[in-house]
């Protein structure tokens, strides 16, 4: 009775027990009690580690090699390899040996599955729209200066504004150019701390796009074998100075097209039209790579009867 009384009472909103329903361990004669060896008692099903199961009791009792191959086998490969440093040295077996290679292969082999999945939830970020991202600040403008979560939304809106230009700036990366200006219009404009550099990006990538297409209109102009066609596109992108965007294209273009202008010209020369090459080799500027070939074929031409 009295055992089921205190079920009673603590089924009754947590209420303590009371001296009387509390009834002290039966301790047989010659045995201790918890208390008295200073250990914990536990109840089996616990969450103590120390509490031997069904499924530890056997390794328990194991040596700290095979504690080793069991955890190995079950994954565990730091248990694992704690169990190894354990391992006394007279103990070093082949056995310890080729468990340790074991262990270093297992655990390779699961820093390379790992990885693999870090890589796909980053794949599967990439997709996500900047304008998801607004419409969050959007929605966390709408608490009101006052509120208990007023503050934690300012702070949202701005990291949320760092995402966003972080967007901008991968789509620049790969190449998305018009991407990147894009999403980098949506960073708040009342967050200067981000918005400012956002507007540095934005300008640099509007100048990228602007040199882009001047790089196809001097593409656009080429003829082949007309050497003053190749003239007026170099002339078209040497205004691009080395901190503009897209200068390295355009300087492989320059260099590439004065070889063309160079090729025409000696084109001409072989066939015994001098005045026509060396009027072709003049086209040739200066600073690049053909410039100083040009010269010394226009002195070998003009030597010519």
């Amino acid at each position: 009775m009295a055992i089921l009384a205190g079920v009673w009472i603590r089924s009754q909103g947590g209420l303590q027990l009371s001296a009387p329903f509390v009834s002290s361990p039966t301790v047989t004669e010659g045995t201790e009690s918890p208390s008295s060896t200073g250990e914990t008692a536990t109840t089996p099903g616990s969450d103590n580690p120390l509490q031997p199961t069904p499924e530890n009791l056997g390794a328990a009792q194991l040596p700290p090699l095979e504690r080793a191959q069991v955890a190995l086998a079950a994954g565990r490969y730091g248990e694992a390899r704690d169990w190894l440093d354990l391992v006394p040295a007279e103990a070093q077996t082949r056995a310890y040996q080729q468990l340790q290679q074991d262990l270093q292969g297992e655990a390779a082999a699961a820093t390379e599955r790992n990885q693999a999945l870090l890589d796909e939830a980053r794949r599967m970020l990439q997709p996500t729209s900047a304008s998801v991202f607004n419409d969050a600040i959007e929605v966390a403008r709408q608490v009101p200066e006052g509120d208990p979560y007023y503050e934690q939304a300012q702070l949202k809106i701005e990291r949320w504004g760092w995402v966003i230009l972080d967007m901008a700036i991968g789509r620049a990366n790969v190449g998305n150019i018009e991407g990147a200006i894009a999403a980098a219009q949506l960073v708040p404009a009342d967050r200067p701390a981000v918005y400012d550099p956002a507007q540095q990006y934005i300008l640099r990538w509007q100048q990228q796009l602007a040199n882009r297409q001047l790089i196809q209109q001097a593409d656009a102009l080429i003829e082949p074998g007309q050497a003053s066609t190749f003239q007026n596109a170099l002339n078209l992108l040497r205004p691009l100075t080395p901190d503009q965007p897209e200068y390295r294209v355009a300087q492989g273009r320059i260099n590439q097209w004065s070889e063309d202008i160079l090729v025409i010209a000696r084109a001409r020369a072989a066939q015994g039209r001098f005045a026509d090459a060396i009027a072709a080799a003049q086209l040739v500027p200066t600073g690049t790579d053909s410039y100083a070939q040009a010269q010394a074929e226009i002195a070998r031409w003009q030597s010519q009867p």
